[in-house]
């Protein structure tokens, strides 16, 4: 059994391709006896990252790039505001269990601590089945194709909005969950990409961000290891690292803000043409169709 104590990437900042790629790559070298890592980024620029299942996805042509992330669930609109991490589980660690649920409730669990430890109250975390519902009826199939208006196990929910969104990868040697909190909750530019309406209340109210949460008081709260804000390592409070197993106190909550360090790539570069948007270790069967416009329920493809 794996019992290493956890390693902590400092924030990363880079666009989304390559922040992605970055995190594919290290989950690609995780070995038996890795310590379990937990790794922090946020795009410099907003990207439309669409999940592993959307390759049949539709969008409208715009200057925003598009990329294909590695783990399933909805597309996301992914900007500066949104805070991201990497959960990378060895095999051999109390988190990797048969249960795919497993890791889910474990992860959930801990960002709803280190919430309530910033001063969020009124946070839950989900499980229940996933509302998503890939071959319903056209507007069911449009909500599963955006990853923060519906459902998912272990995701942590404040006052029955989702704040935190969690996805998965998962093979032999590990596996990682992908982690994203928004600041803010603007779903507009991803609805136009879809071609769906940018005003539907049942979007708008799916999702919040902790600017909302907290009164505006958010973007001095979404730095990892700033304090007061969100623990560098919020997954090292009191409670069971898995089932059957006492809680470790593993000392990882940096009083200070962590360096921008490792930065993934320029910081500005000019947006590609749409055909060159996609990161090139993504199957051409998992790239969307960008610029065709459709407005029919068929164009939200599969959601994996």
């Amino acid at each position: 059994m794996n019992a290493k104590p956890w390693a902590v990437v400092p924030l990363q900042t880079g666009s989304a391709a390559q922040l992605l790629a970055d995190g594919m790559a290290r989950y690609e070298r995780l070995g038996p006896d890795d310590s379990p890592t937990l790794r922090w980024y946020r795009s410099v620029a907003p990207a439309i990252v669409l999940g592993r299942g959307q390759g049949g996805v539709v969008l409208e042509s715009g200057p925003d790039p598009v990329t294909t992330r590695f783990t399933g669930g909805g597309a996301v609109w992914m900007t500066p505001d949104m805070l991201c991490l990497d959960v990378l589980i060895p095999n051999g660690h109390p988190w990797f269990t048969d249960r795919l649920t497993d890791v889910f409730d474990l992860v959930g669990q801990r960002w709803a601590q280190a919430l309530r430890q910033m001063g969020v109250d009124d946070v839950v975390v989900y499980d229940g089945p996933t509302t998503a519902r890939r071959r319903g009826t056209d507007r069911e199939r449009l909500l599963a194709a955006i990853c923060y208006a519906t459902r998912g196990r272990g995701e942590v929910l404040w006052r029955e909005r989702k704040l935190v969104g969690l996805a998965q990868r998962r093979r032999r040697h590990g596996l990682m969950v992908q982690c994203g909190m928004l600041r803010r909750w603007e779903p507009e530019p991803l609805l136009r990409y879809l071609g769906a309406d940018a005003t539907a209340p049942d979007i708008l109210n799916a999702a919040v961000g902790l600017d909302e949460v907290v009164g505006g008081d958010g973007p001095g709260m979404v730095e990892p290891g700033r304090r007061p804000g969100l623990p560098q390592h919020p997954f090292a409070q009191p409670g069971p690292v898995g089932p059957g197993r006492p809680a470790r106190d593993l000392d990882l909550l940096d009083r200070h803000r962590p360096p921008e360090q490792d930065v993934v790539g320029p910081p500005h570069r000019p947006h590609p043409a749409p055909a060159q948007r996609l990161h090139d270790g993504v199957a051409a069967r998992d790239q969307p169709t960008v610029g065709a416009r459709s407005h029919d329920a068929g164009k939200y493809g599969r959601v994996g």
